[in-house]
């Protein structure tokens, strides 16, 4: 999209106004940034719908000294009709903040930023566009060079585009795509490795025990006093129940350093767990064939819903990595990860470190 004789005059006077103003982390001259979101408002907005000539000025009411008046003489003196203008001078005050800081000293960022979102939520299909347009064209610069603010203008830009919904469809998935990808970035995700034993292959099965290990060493290990002992066979009993750590006791809890040991009720085992992951930001659950025990890790929370809104809904498993590197899927896990074979197998924390072990040797980390 290029400019037309109009907008080329329109941008030199836009050019005078910003004068010798430039990006806060580019140091670009700031008029380069009214361009850039000009013309992706021509390519998607059109070039004869005023979006090219207020995207343009969306700035200058802010950041320079140009009245409304000037603003609107400079139009007209360009050759726009008073309507044009009109509609134009219209966007463009839309497009500029009325609660900052200079104007309302007393309120606080997080309330002009409320009041500002309230009022861009009832702005023009065409202003929202723009705005939009806007976001997107800031982002990149803020995320590369300012992480701290950075935080900051994510949180801030993606309540602001849960309110702000009327504009252009693609425009705004494009621009909700690209603040989930920057948040999605911006969070430490740390991958826990887990394993759990059940009382059988089938669709009633329950949970005996779960134990998981995150990638820094953090443990949390479980037993269920209230998992269905009518469906253990002699297998379980032999390799799974023996086990168990604290056979004969009714609850126990251990904390340590933050690691947790616990017997004792679903419910409670559900609490106790929640607890232990709130201290990652974002996580990210790896097992080993794990489609039984995934299900049963979505069932202890009441439905996969309802799980810990920092635990990533999509599951990852060894097996399919194992299958990616030609590598027999049967394969031996402790074999593979070179751990020694202990009388542990079976232990749903020891397989969880297994797995951990094998994952970091298939990615050779």
């Amino acid at each position: 999209m290029k400019l037309n004789k109009k907008q080329i005059a329109l941008y030199k006077f836009v050019q005078l106004k910003h004068g010798d103003q430039v990006r806060k982390y580019t140091a670009e001259p700031y008029h380069t940034h009214p361009l850039e979101v000009a013309l992706a408002a021509g390519r998607t907005l059109g070039a004869d719908t005023g979006a090219v000539e207020a995207a343009l000025c969306h700035d200058l009411f802010e950041d320079t000294d140009c009245t409304s008046l000037e603003l609107i003489e400079k139009l007209i003196e360009l050759g726009y009709s008073y309507k044009e203008s009109f509609v134009i001078y219209a966007i463009v005050i839309e497009l500029t903040d009325v609660y900052t800081k200079d104007k309302h000293p007393s309120l606080n960022r997080k309330a002009r930023k409320e009041l500002e979102k309230l009022r861009l939520s009832a702005i023009s299909e065409i202003a929202q566009s723009i705005k939009y347009i806007d976001l997107m064209c800031n982002l990149p610069s803020i995320v590369a060079n300012d992480p701290n603010f950075s935080k900051i203008y994510l949180k801030e830009g993606r309540e602001l585009l849960n309110t702000m919904r009327k504009g252009d469809y693609l425009l705004y998935e494009e621009c909700l795509d690209m603040f989930d990808g920057a948040i999605k970035k911006t969070k430490k995700v740390t991958k826990v490795f887990f394993d759990s034993e059940f009382t059988g292959l089938h669709q009633n099965t329950t949970l005996i025990s779960i134990g998981l290990v995150s990638e820094c060493g953090k443990t949390f290990y479980a037993e269920f006093s209230d998992y269905d002992s009518s469906q253990v066979d002699d297998w379980l009993r032999k390799n799974v129940i023996e086990k168990l750590r604290y056979n004969g006791t009714s609850q126990v809890l251990y904390n340590v350093d933050g690691n947790i040991s616990y017997k004792g009720i679903s419910e409670n085992i559900k609490e106790k767990l929640v607890i232990w992951l709130a201290q990652f930001e974002n996580v990210e659950m790896w097992s080993d064939c794990l489609s039984y025990d995934w299900v049963l890790f979505c069932q202890l929370f009441g439905h996969a819903f309802n799980i810990p809104d920092n635990v990533y809904y999509i599951p990852f498993d060894i097996c399919t990595l194992f299958k990616a590197e030609g590598i027999d899927p049967d394969i031996s896990r402790e074999g593979y990860s070179e751990l020694k074979a202990t009388a542990d197998k079976h232990n749903a924390l020891w397989d969880a470190r297994v797995i951990k072990e094998c994952y970091f040797k298939l990615t050779c980390q």
